[in-house]
């Protein structure tokens, strides 16, 4: 197992005690919300009240070693709490510009325990998708760096939305974890990146012959469009 995120709590200010996992309740009736805390270690003896102000700071490692990635902060207004803060309920105020979102954190969790997800298998035209390409863009961010080969291979025979062109071009150009975009304007600016590498590769479409892009049935042709710009080729296989 190795680290993927960094989880530090904080009271006044000061930070109080790390954490390797976090958890956001998925149901609540009312506006408050409950947190769980895997594994917190304090810094030092701490005495927590009622309608304190915690505050969380969430960081993700990146594929660039030691390198964190500011991922959430959030202050939770303590209205109920374990004594060891292995849960934590409470009213959230969110001052910055990203939201809490669980299905993120999942990944990098399952990531921290060297598990591979397997795309294919997430459910179509769900938020899962878009997490785990977000996970992506934290963990690799628009990268310039290929995987060095003159012939790269698409096999679309699972594909049936835009994202999974766009995870097997991720996959196929810059590996596991790799990052080509939410979108076809942001994997447009991905392939910008990557332009003058591109010139005189190849790639092959395999099993295309029956491919149908559900919510975007001109998708893979404007992929094909974009690459075509910086001089690559492409081959055909049903």
């Amino acid at each position: 197992m190795h680290k993927a995120l960094n989880i530090c709590l904080y009271l006044g200010g000061e930070e109080i005690a790390k954490c390797d996992g976090i958890t956001l309740e998925f149901y609540s009736t009312t506006t408050a919300r409950k947190f769980f805390f895997q594994n917190v270690r304090f810094n030092k003896k701490v005495n927590v009240s009622f309608r304190d102000k915690l505050s969380v700071k969430i960081f993700c490692f990146t594929k660039y070693k030691s390198k964190r990635f500011p991922l959430y902060e959030f202050d939770l207004l303590l209205l109920d709490f374990d004594d060891e803060l292995r849960w934590a309920n409470g009213l959230i105020n969110n001052n910055y510009d990203e939201e809490y979102k669980q299905g993120i954190i999942n990944v990098f969790n399952q990531w921290g325990k060297n598990q591979k997800i397997d795309w294919f298998t997430l459910p179509l035209d769900t938020i899962s998708k878009s997490d785990y390409i977000s996970a992506c863009f934290y963990y690799s961010s628009l990268s310039t760096n290929i995987v060095a080969k003159d012939i790269y291979i698409l096999d679309v025979a699972n594909a049936k939305e835009y994202r999974d062109i766009l995870y097997l071009c991720a996959e196929e150009f810059f590996g596991d974890r790799g990052y080509m975009g939410h979108s076809f304007h942001s994997f447009a600016d991905c392939v910008l990146e990557i332009g003058q590498k591109l010139e005189n590769k190849k790639i092959i479409i395999k099993n295309c012959k029956n491919l149908v892009i559900k919510d975007d049935y001109f998708f893979l042709q404007d992929v094909m469009n974009e690459f075509l710009k910086y001089g690559v080729s492409f081959f055909m296989e049903e």
